[in-house]
Formats: C-alpha cells, sequence, structure tokens
C-alpha cells in the first residue's frame, strides 16, 4: 500500500518537471527575441571590444582626440589673439584721450590765469571788473551747466564734443583778437567811454561762454566718453579718473608758471597773440583725436535713449527743470 502510494508521488513529481520544461519550451519557442538579444550581448561585446582595440592600436582614438585637443587650443588662442587685440586698440584709445584732455587743460589753464591779468591791465583802478566777473562765472554755472548737461544727453556722443570744442576755443580766440585790439589803440578806445564799457561786457560775456563750454567738454569726456570705454570694469575707470586728474592738476601747477614767463618776457599783446595761436591749434588737433577715437571704438555710436515716458515728462516740464532743477541739486547736496 505504502510502495504504491510512493510510486504515484514519483510520478506526479516527473509530471510537473515535463510540464515546467514544455512551458520553458514554449516560452522559448513563442520569445525568440529573448534568446537573440542574449546571443547578440554575447557575442556583439567582445566584437566592439576589438573594434576598439583595432582602432586603438591603428592610432584612430588618439589622432580624434589629438585633433579635438588641437581645436580647443585654437578656440583658446584665437579668443586670446582677440582680447589682445581689444587691449591694444583701448590702450591706443586711452592715450589719444589722455593727449586731448592734456591740450584742453593746458588751454584752459593758460587762459583762466591770463584772463585775470587782461581784465586787471584794462581796469588797474580797482578789483570790481575782477570781481564782477568772478561772481558772474560762478552764477552762470550754477544756473546753466544742469541744462548743459540734458543737452549733452539727448544729442550725439561725437556731435556733442564738436560744438562744445568749437564754442570754447573759438570764444577765447575772439577774445584774445578783442583785448589785442585794446591793448594796440588802448588810448584811443579809453577816452570813449561808452566803447570801453562795451568792450568789458564783451569780453565778459565770452568768457563766460567759453567756462560754459570748457565745462561742458569735460561732462562729455570724463562723465560719458570715459564711462562708455571702461565697459563695467571699475578698476579701469577708477585709473582712468586717477590719470584724467593728475594730468589737470599738472597742468593747474605749471600753466601759470609758463604764463608768467610770457608776461614776464613779453607783452600783454604778444600773449593774447600767442593764447589765440595756441587755442586755434588746439582745436584742431583736439578735433581730430576725438574723431579718431570715435571711429576706433564703435560703442561710443551706442547711446541709449531715454524712454518715451521720461521724455514726455522731460518735454512737459523743461521750462521748471531748468529753474529749480539747480535749487534742488543745492538742496539734495546738502541734505
Amino acid at each position: 500500500m505504502e510502495n504504491g502510494q510512493h510510486n504515484r508521488r514519483r510520478r506526479r513529481r516527473g509530471s510537473a518537471s515535463s510540464s515546467d520544461g514544455e512551458a520553458e519550451t514554449m516560452i522559448t519557442a513563442e520569445n525568440p527575441a529573448v534568446n537573440l538579444d542574449k546571443t547578440n550581448t554575447a557575442v556583439t561585446t567582445p566584437i566592439k571590444n576589438k573594434e576598439y582595440d583595432e582602432s586603438v592600436e591603428n592610432g584612430t582614438v588618439i589622432d580624434e582626440t589629438a585633433k579635438l585637443t588641437a581645436d580647443a587650443n585654437g578656440g583658446n588662442s584665437a579668443a586670446e589673439n582677440k582680447k589682445k587685440e581689444n587691449d591694444e586698440v583701448t590702450t591706443q584709445i586711452v592715450w589719444k584721450l589722455y593727449l586731448s584732455r592734456l591740450l584742453t587743460a593746458l588751454g584752459d589753464r593758460l587762459w583762466m590765469f591770463a584772463f585775470g591779468l587782461f581784465l586787471f591791465k584794462m581796469h588797474n583802478k580797482d578789483l570790481r571788473l575782477l570781481a564782477f566777473y568772478g561772481f558772474a562765472m560762478n552764477t552762470s554755472n550754477i544756473l546753466l551747466l544742469s541744462a548743459i548737461g540734458k543737452w549733452i544727453d539727448d544729442k550725439k556722443r561725437l556731435t556733442a564734443a564738436r560744438i562744445l570744442l568749437i564754442i570754447q576755443n573759438t570764444c577765447v580766440i575772439i577774445n584774445c583778437i578783442i583785448l589785442a585790439l585794446f591793448f594796440l589803440y588802448n588810448e584811443d578806445i579809453q577816452e570813449r567811454i561808452v566803447l570801453y564799457r562795451v568792450l568789458e561786457a564783451i569780453v565778459i560775456v565770452f568768457a563766460i561762454l567759453s567756462n560754459l563750454a570748457s565745462n561742458g567738454s569735460q561732462i562729455v569726456v570724463e562723465k560719458d566718453w570715459i564711462v562708455c570705454i571702461a565697459n563695467g570694469d571699475d578698476n579701469f575707470l577708477a585709473i582712468l579718473n586717477s590719470n584724467f586728474r593728475t594730468i589737470d592738476l599738472c597742468c593747474l601747477t605749471f600753466a601759470p608758471v609758463v604764463a608768467g614767463l610770457l608776461f614776464s618776457y613779453t607783452s600783454y599783446m604778444v600773449v593774447t597773440v600767442v593764447l589765440a595761436a595756441w587755442n586755434l591749434i588746439s582745436m584742431v588737433a583736439e578735433y581730430t583725436l576725438l574723431f579718431i577715437i570715435y571711429r576706433d571704438y564703435p560703442q561710443l555710436k551706442e547711446k541709449p535713449e531715454l524712454e518715451e515716458e521720461e521724455k514726455k515728462q522731460k518735454k512737459k516740464n523743461w521750462v521748471m527743470d531748468k529753474i529749480t532743477g539747480s535749487a534742488l541739486g543745492w538742496k539734495k547736496y546738502f541734505t
């Protein structure tokens, strides 16, 4: 009895194993891709490794790596060369700016020192004419420099620089011509009181215009052009401002010495002729330098424009803004 049950159990196990084998056979038959994937995995991997080894032996992989490295180095060298070229152009522009500022500052300081002596020569009884000139010049700066700055913002960079440069030097040349004629015909002019007073007024007006144009030129170059050339580099901008200030201080120191030597060893009339010639030559040289700088640095041609709302607001309130702009500026300064 027990032997019979044992035999039946063995038969059941055999039939179960045979059914499992059939199931595996059916799965394999129904899904041949499984076998293909296994076969491909087993076969193609050695083939790929073999091809890679052969390419390494032939130097193909090494050549491609060397090519990529050379391309990367070539790109870096091109970028470095372009940066060097830009630095060289910027350096040349900066030296032209320094030269332009030297010519402007030297001419301004010579004229400022000499003009005080000219006024004292015209009216040597007292210092009222000199005092009036100083008062009128500083008052005009307070009232009009704000309007000049806004006019500069509305104009193109080169246009504003040209106009202010021409006005400044032309006014000085006209003054020198008037003063030369005054010193030449001094006795005849002093006998005619009306003509004498008119000449004093004309000389002071042209001197004030020259001073305003000089301050405007300084705003154009030092507050706009060099900021654009610095291109967001604060350290470079600080160096430019420092060098400009150094040039201005050197001219402020040596210009009175030069003017004093001219007055000591020549006459007033000769000094007026020298100053007129200097301003004429300086105007041509500065005009050329500004044009070259503007041409060589294309970023100066791109000037940000005001938005429409700002333009409307500015146009709407321009009268009151000119009247109260200086007062509000001083109020903010002291508060």
